[in-house]
């Protein structure tokens, strides 16, 4: 039996992008649709994802709007300080916390409460449908209305689809948009630790020879979250070594400033590479995301590049609909790829160069950076412009 529903917007990703959009243009008075290919009942449950994710400041006010912060606070761990530091050499670069009048430089979430969090919402907000699970059959863009069939013979009509479908979109590739990039001879690393002492709410960068190893402070003060860049040859070894030995490995490259640590919640990885999509629009069509931008975690940005689309989307189709003019046509998208390209090429740009720079053994490229570290540091200017960029601002 065929069913039909209309909305304003259909949201095609129910992630945590997806997600956030959907609560964000619902507190505008959009009728929105979201449309998830795995069933939500998976997506909630706590085992289904035991990574986390770092925050900045400007995510905050994103997620204070939608009203899920004050849910999520009890679970939120602060970053007050950032120490980035080379392999074992004596210079570093310091971010402290009163640099911003008492404001935490970020924030860190467990994917699996903020997950829950934003599923529970979703489900009791009147203005937001989900289907779930659901696939896409058919999408038929035209000049005038957007349409979709999905596989269950349910036809959905609206004004706007917005493909928050992550780095293998099924939609972007669905109408041909290509990608550029290439892909980074290594992988990240995924796990929580416990470890002996506190981490004091400091986040460690460091620098090592097959990329970055960043170690995040959780709302546990004896827990931390690991992101561990290796180079693709080596990571195999590493995630089939038993845990005994893994933690050995991973104590190795952190050092003895937490002390002991053990491992928890398993071991993530992920090929890395750097994707960009050449065009964010289409008729009645946009990509936001990862689905547009898949960038090194090197500076921890995925997922707050993906809310300053989300900002930047809402603060354009608001104003759109305030004055109740058509929110599909192709000057407001291009408005919206106007605004958010140069800042996610930026990003790009920069966490590829990092990550170029700082993975690199030799002596001189590794004098220069070094001497970069100690003069950023020493220099309270180029600090704050850092660190403003960093949280967001």
């Amino acid at each position: 039996m065929n069913k039909n529903i209309n909305a304003e917007i259909a949201v095609v990703g129910g992630g945590l992008t997806g997600s956030i959009l959907a609560l964000a243009l619902a507190k505008f008075g959009f009728h929105i649709c979201v449309i998830e290919k795995i069933n939500y009942n998976q997506l909630k449950h706590f085992d289904y994802d035991s990574r986390t994710t770092a925050l900045a400041a400007s995510s905050k006010k994103v997620l204070s709007f939608i009203n899920i912060w004050k849910d999520l606070e009890d679970k939120i761990g602060a970053i007050n300080e950032i120490r980035v530091s080379d392999g074992d050499s004596p210079l570093y670069l310091h971010f402290e916390q009163d640099r911003l009048v008492g404001e935490p430089l970020g924030f860190m979430i467990e994917n699996s409460y903020l997950r829950k969090i934003l599923i529970s919402n979703l489900k009791k907000n009147p203005k937001i449908k989900i289907i779930s699970p659901a696939s896409i059959e058919n999408l038929n863009l035209t000049n005038d209305r957007a349409k979709i069939k999905l596989a269950n013979r349910t036809n959905i009509e609206c004004d706007l689809v917005v493909a928050a479908d992550g780095k293998d979109s099924f939609l972007r590739n669905y109408l041909n948009i290509s990608t550029f990039g290439w892909e980074y001879n290594q992988v990240a690393i995924i796990t929580n630790i416990k470890h002996q002492f506190s981490h004091n709410n400091i986040a460690h960068e460091r620098f090592l020879e097959a990329g970055p190893l960043a170690i995040l402070p959780l709302k546990n003060p004896n827990h931390s979250s690991i992101v561990w860049t290796e180079k693709k040859e080596n990571a195999n070894a590493y995630l089939k070594l038993n845990e005994r030995n893994f933690n050995k490995e991973l104590s190795d490259k952190i050092g003895s400033f937490l002390g002991t640590i053990e491992t928890f919640g398993g071991r993530f990885n992920y090929p890395l590479k750097l994707q960009l999509a050449e065009k964010y629009i289409s008729d009645r069509f946009i990509l936001i995301g990862d689905a547009a931008h898949s960038i090194h975690p090197i500076a921890g940005q995925g997922l707050n590049l993906s809310i300053r689309d989300i900002s930047a989307l809402i603060d354009i189709l608001s104003f759109t609909k305030k004055y109740g003019l058509d929110i599909g046509t192709q000057k407001v998208l291009e408005e919206f790829q106007k605004v958010r390209r140069s800042d996610n090429l930026l990003m790009a740009a920069t966490t590829d160069i990092l990550n170029k720079l700082f993975s690199n053994n030799s002596f001189s490229i590794k004098l220069i950076r070094d001497l970069g570290l100690e003069i950023t540091n020493n220099i309270p200017i180029l600090k704050k412009k850092f660190v403003r960029h960093a949280i967001g601002n």
